[in-house]
């Protein structure tokens, strides 16, 4: 279960990085409509959450299913706090005021999902 769960995630991760492979090299940034660029933000959070996911795999001693799920979790909010990041450095509207609390709101989720996780 946990090989077929590894291969899915890399094999998700590939397609996104080759969608964003050629979504970066085949259209214009400035003659963008909505549609693509809200499918750029999807496959830029896709693969930022498989390459997280594997990194943080990597660095663990046991490759156990509860452990994967824990690390696709952290990497699916690290990867959701970079791209909101991203789409308002996209907007113009990223300052700091905007960054902290975003990058506030994702360390506390995952302290939320830590913290429940060890009480029930």
């Amino acid at each position: 279960m946990t090989r077929m769960l590894l291969f899915f995630i890399f094999s998700i991760t590939l397609l996104s990085f080759g969608g964003l492979f050629v979504q970066i090299n085949n259209s214009n940034p400035y003659a963008l409509n909505s549609f693509e660029k809200s499918l750029f933000f999807v496959n830029l959070a896709i693969f930022l959450a498989g390459l997280f996911t594997l990194i943080g795999l990597r660095f663990t001693f046991s490759s156990s299913l509860k452990m994967i799920i824990a690390s696709l979790r952290t990497s699916i909010i690290i990867s959701a706090v970079f791209t909101i990041l991203v789409y308002f450095n996209a907007c113009g509207l990223l300052t700091l005021y905007s960054a902290v609390p975003i990058i506030i709101a994702g360390i506390l989720l995952e302290l939320f999902f830590r913290a429940t996780r060890r009480n029930v």
